[in-house]
């Protein structure tokens, strides 16, 4: 793809790419760093992009990868289960840092698709539907993972107390 034609077909859409990141991280700083990367990525890639069908529906699906890629790094995951454990009795059991290292011990434990999900709804409070636009999964899917991660995570919290 030229560099014209680049400009002309995806420079427009930074508005709604801004958007998808801003709706799944909710926070206007990292949604501006994520469309940026996404740029950066289709820059990189311009000369397949010719090949590509809906150039629009390839830069969406970018973001909202480079969205799940900082939904799953260590500081959003620390941020809710930091979270989770003060809602629970592991508050007045154990110090902070101590719970912090119980928590992302638990974390690990978790399937992976069942940490994806439980983040996603639970760090960036998705709908049921942006899930399921995000992973492919249906909704039934999506309810059941995020109810058995749910358990799991109170039993492994269950099992750290005692």
């Amino acid at each position: 793809m030229e560099t014209l034609r680049f400009n002309q077909i995806l420079l427009p859409l930074n508005s709604t790419l801004y958007r998808i990141a801003y709706r799944m991280t909710k926070d206007s700083d990292i949604a501006k760093d994520i469309v940026q990367e996404a740029y950066i990525t289709m820059w990189n890639k311009r000369k397949e992009l010719d090949d590509v069908v809906n150039i629009k529906s390839y830069a969406k699906n970018i973001v909202k990868n480079k969205c799940i890629d900082f939904l799953r790094s260590t500081h959003v995951q620390k941020e809710l289960f930091i979270d989770v454990v003060e809602d629970s009795d592991m508050e007045n059991v154990i110090d902070g840092k101590e719970r912090l290292n119980i928590v992302m011990n638990i974390l690990d434990q978790l399937p992976a698709r069942q940490k994806q999900i439980l983040l996603m709804r639970g760090v960036q409070d998705l709908t049921f539907e942006e899930i399921e636009q995000l992973t492919g999964l249906s909704n039934m899917n999506i309810r059941t993972l995020l109810s058995r991660a749910r358990k799991r995570l109170r039993e492994l919290c269950e099992i750290a107390i005692n």
